[in-house]
């Protein structure tokens, strides 16, 4: 068939605390969950943008665990039956929740609005949803694309690691990954131009914007004849040192300027 089961690391099981709430009876205090052994280590120090992750662990074990919390038996009105048994029902027959989330929604929307609505913002125009690849292991992200100039420049771009001299970075139509291989004359895969934004790397061939990590705007910072290309959201810069070897993309790490990190740009003839 067309479909598989697909394990996204660090984005296959997500829920807010007052989501598992519905489900496990801890208590919360300025965002810090508490109540359940597990929860020690939880403190204020954790409301810091270092975005590092914070693992529960019980007491006296080396390894992350789950938090060893009882279920949560809170019931509406008392006596009826309690929120983790009605969670437990809808994760068994998801047929009945989308019943049971429809005649809600319904009501809902009956109600209506008394004030009226207001219009979002557009996000939609130029908006771009990837189908998800079954190569790789990571989410294919929504991104809005930006305009090409047609008469910009059109160029090919190497990197400075030895292992990858005489190779460009090219979109590979057979794995359908971002990879380098021995420069082709006339190749379009192997053809760059940058957008009107100077955010993205717009592939001559697919007419779409080089994608690393489901990320595909770049900041790019010039030092001398070479440039690192660098994730504004993380800080990471691109790195080739995985595309050594065919068929390899290359990655995001953390900033440090070696050849692995600097691209030269090969203008087209």
């Amino acid at each position: 068939g067309c479909e598989r089961w697909k394990l996204i690391p660090g984005a296959d099981e997500i829920a807010l605390n007052c989501e598992m709430g519905l489900y496990l009876d801890f208590q919360v205090t300025d965002g810090i969950p508490h109540g359940c052994s597990g929860f020690e280590h939880f403190s204020a120090s954790m409301a810091s943008d270092d975005k590092k992750a914070v693992w529960s662990q019980i007491p006296g074990q080396k390894d992350k665990a789950q938090p060893d919390c009882k279920k949560q038996m809170l019931a509406e009105p008392a006596g009826s039956t309690p929120l983790s048994q009605i969670m437990e029902e809808y994760a068994d027959d998801q047929t009945q929740w989308v019943d049971d989330f429809m005649a809600a929604f319904e009501k809902m929307m009956r109600n209506g609005y008394p004030d009226g609505l207001t219009n979002s913002p557009d996000i939609h125009t130029n908006l771009v949803c990837p189908m998800p690849s079954i190569i790789g292991s990571y989410t294919e992200n929504c991104y809005q694309q930006e305009s090409v100039d047609s008469d910009g420049a059109v160029f090919k771009i190497g990197n400075r690691n030895k292992n990858l001299a005489g190779k460009v970075y090219q979109w590979n139509p057979s794995t359908k990954l971002f990879d380098f291989a021995e420069e082709q004359p006339g190749a379009t895969n192997q053809l760059w131009r940058l957008s009107s934004g100077g955010h993205q790397l717009i592939n001559e061939m697919t007419g779409l914007p080089l994608s690393v990590e489901s990320n595909v705007n770049f900041r790019f910072e010039e030092d001398g004849d070479d440039y690192l290309v660098i994730n504004p959201m993380t800080g990471k810069a691109l790195d080739c040192f995985a595309a050594r070897k065919p068929g390899k993309e290359c990655r995001t790490w953390k900033k440090h300027g070696k050849s692995n990190q600097r691209f030269f740009v090969i203008m087209a003839a």
